[in-house]
This record gives C-alpha cells, sequence and structure tokens, in this order.
C-alpha cells in the first residue's frame, strides 16, 4: 500500500517558499519509515507550479491513502483545496487530513470538505500507524484511536483520544 504525505500548496506563504519544511511532517514521516511503512512525502510549499505538480503526481502514482498537513488555521483552506483536487484526480484514494485546525475542528473540518474521508486527530505517529495498516489488512478502523470520521449515514464518529506519545 502507498501512503503519500502532502504539505499543500500555501498561498499566503508564496513569499517563504522553500523556507523551511514542516517539522512536523518531517517527524511523521521519520516515525513511519521507521514502523516500515511505504511513504512518500510532498512539500508543496518546494514547487513553482505546486497545483499543477501535485495533480499530475497523484494523477501518476494513484496512492491509496493520501495525508494532508494543515499546520494552523490560516492554511485550512489550502488543504481543502488539496483533498478536492486529489479527490477530482484519483476518487479510489482515502483522504486523511491532520493537524491542530482539523484535531481542533474535526466535524466542521468533515462537513465542510466531502473530500476528507478521516480527521487524525491530535499526534499523528501511532494513529496513522494504526489507521495506515487497517487500511492495508482491510480491518475496522473504527478501532484506531484517534480518528474523526462521518459514517454512512453522515453521522459524526470520534473514536476517542489517544494518549500522547512519550
Amino acid at each position: 500500500m502507498r501512503f503519500l504525505l502532502v504539505d499543500p500548496p500555501h498561498k499566503i506563504w508564496t513569499i517563504l517558499r522553500a523556507w523551511v519544511p514542516s517539522p512536523g511532517c518531517l517527524q511523521l514521516l521519520a516515525y513511519l519509515e521507521r514502523e516500515g511503512l511505504d511513504i512518500d512525502y510532498m512539500d508543496c510549499t518546494l514547487n513553482e507550479n505546486p497545483w499543477r505538480d501535485l495533480e499530475e503526481k497523484v494523477r501518476r502514482e494513484k496512492p491509496e491513502v493520501v495525508g494532508i498537513s494543515v499546520v494552523c488555521t490560516a492554511f485550512i483552506y489550502d488543504g481543502m483545496n488539496a483533498a478536492n483536487l486529489v479527490k477530482a484526480v484519483s476518487p479510489q484514494s482515502i483522504i486523511i487530513m491532520g493537524g491542530e485546525h482539523p484535531s481542533f475542528m474535526a466535524e466542521e473540518t468533515l462537513s465542510d470538505c466531502p473530500a476528507i474521508d478521516y480527521i487524525c486527530v491530535g499526534e499523528g505517529e501511532v494513529t496513522l500507524t494504526e489507521f495506515l495498516r487497517a487500511i492495508e489488512k482491510k480491518g475496522d478502523v473504527s478501532k484506531v484511536l484517534g480518528l474523526a470520521y462521518l459514517n454512512e449515514k453522515g453521522e459524526f464518529v470520534y473514536t476517542g483520544d489517544r494518549p500522547f506519545v512519550e
């Protein structure tokens, strides 16, 4: 199973392009790599044509799961735009979003952007690892702590708090 983590293009930070990679994404990737998962990363803040490049990468690779990182509230619409783009190009891809804004506003984020399938609430290392393994094994993601999603009836589901990483 192929997982792509995306730091979406940030319109308001164009002037700071490639200034510093997202520390949260790098930490998450290091953890997932240590767990032996098949991961890829696209920092769209590095690209001159980030939306086109993201579209081409997803169209070419068709990842099974795409994670979208939203560092702060100012970037939520960039994350939602990225989710909509990914779903348009690769409708079968599962989209999971994480970060501060989606964690604190999970129900609203899911309602505002139907392209997002899941929200990783809080620290993502263990939750995302368990989520990816459940998807890979076609298991029950409702047993993974720290996930939020809308069920088949459109009702908000939160699987519960995950303890902080020590």
